[in-house]
């Protein structure tokens, strides 16, 4: 009953604010919230909030792509998840592994897409989400284009399981990837993969917990806070079904930043452009 009851107080406190029918919370601030008390529930998982470096857009931005595990219409983004070690990407992972269940999900790496005896996990997946990807730099052709495929919800070419011929596996589920530093795309596809990636900076020093004692996992997972965690994502996953996602400046500088460094242009010094392509004539007269 109790866990009902989050559920609902999740759901329809969130979705009110949405909506802006939320009237400011006297209370909040004195409930330990964290930030403006007129921006009611930001704080509502404070390990999140950490996790955002107390940055209540980053907060949300979170919320936002974990929604994404329960909209219809889902974003055609692949959120890839950014930073060293100890900053909680993984947890945040497996928190969505959680909520959809394990037998429910995949965590195949972009290289693993092209084993067939991998692939048979993406036919009832609700979420594709390995704990850590490959290198930018050990991507192939056929890796980028998966990539690609995933971000717009394509089908992706796979070979069969003890089958010479091969098929067709709809990706119209969510996709999340972590690196320990932004990708740099290379090689045809690159703007196009930059283009469909929305960077989610996990910056935060989680190191200096390690000394505090206690179980993190254990205190803070329980039971009533995934039953709230699942109605404010629906609430959320509602909402953005009818509305546009939109996500913070700081992210979407982020994203750009990425973006922009696979477009940039090539200077090539003239030295180099008559060694690099083999027309001695030419070369000679330049």
């Amino acid at each position: 009953k109790q866990a009902i009851k989050g559920y609902h107080h999740g759901a329809a406190r969130w979705l009110e604010m949405l909506e802006g029918t939320l009237p400011p919370m006297d209370e909040y601030e004195e409930s330990g919230g964290v930030g403006d008390k007129n921006l009611p529930l930001l704080a509502t998982f404070p390990f999140i909030y950490t996790w955002a470096c107390d940055d209540h857009d980053l907060y949300m931005d979170m919320l936002k792509a974990a929604c994404t595990i329960f909209m219809k219409n889902k974003p055609k983004k692949v959120f890839a998840l950014t930073g060293l070690k100890r900053n909680g990407k993984s947890t945040y992972l497996s928190l969505l592994h959680t909520l959809l269940g394990r037998a429910n999900t995949s965590s195949l790496r972009l290289a693993e897409l092209s084993d067939y005896h991998m692939t048979e996990q993406l036919r009832f997946t609700m979420m594709n989400a390995p704990d850590e990807e490959s290198s930018i730099s050990e991507m192939t052709a056929k890796d980028i284009a998966n990539f690609k495929s995933l971000a717009t919800h394509d089908p992706i070419f796979v070979s069969k399981m003890y089958q010479s011929n091969a098929t067709y596996i709809n990706s119209d589920f969510p996709c999340f990837m972590a690196w320990n530093q932004d990708p740099k795309w290379k090689g045809s596809g690159a703007a196009a993969c930059a283009e469909r990636t929305i960077i989610l900076p996990f910056n935060a020093d989680l190191s200096k917990f390690d000394t505090t004692g206690g179980d993190f996992k254990k205190e803070t997972f329980t039971p009533d806070m995934y039953a709230e965690l699942i109605g404010v994502l629906t609430a959320l996953a509602s909402y953005y079904d009818k509305h546009t996602m939109t996500f913070s400046d700081a992210t979407m500088a982020e994203t750009k930043e990425v973006s922009e460094d696979v477009n940039a242009p090539i200077e090539v010094s003239l030295d180099q452009m008559t060694c690099r392509f083999p027309f001695p004539a030419v070369a000679r007269q330049k």
